[in-house]
């Protein structure tokens, strides 16, 4: 190919043809993204671990009678219960 900029290379055939490039391009895209994934769920993990799930009612200063009562007053324990688990905690 005479006067033209023919040599030996086509636009399509950069690579060898074999497009090793492109796959560990895409390989490294799919990593970083999951890396991206997991950073966001370990920064979420790290802001709530912290939280407790109690219910709005508790407190962590909270004796064992109080609860005891809560317990009664919900109707988790009958009357026989209530007595017999306050006396083991009064003695």
């Amino acid at each position: 190919m005479m006067g033209g900029y023919y040599n030996g290379y086509s636009p399509g055939t950069m690579m060898n043809g074999s497009g090793a490039w492109g796959v560990v391009m895409f390989v490294i895209g799919i990593l970083l993204f999951l890396m991206i994934v997991a950073g966001i769920v370990l920064i979420f993990w790290a802001l709530t671990r912290g939280t407790s799930h109690k219910s709005p009612g508790s407190s962590a200063t909270e004796t064992p009678l109080q609860i005891l009562d809560k317990r009664y007053a919900a109707g988790e324990i009958d009357q026989k219960e209530y007595e017999r688990i306050k006396n083991d905690l009064v003695s």
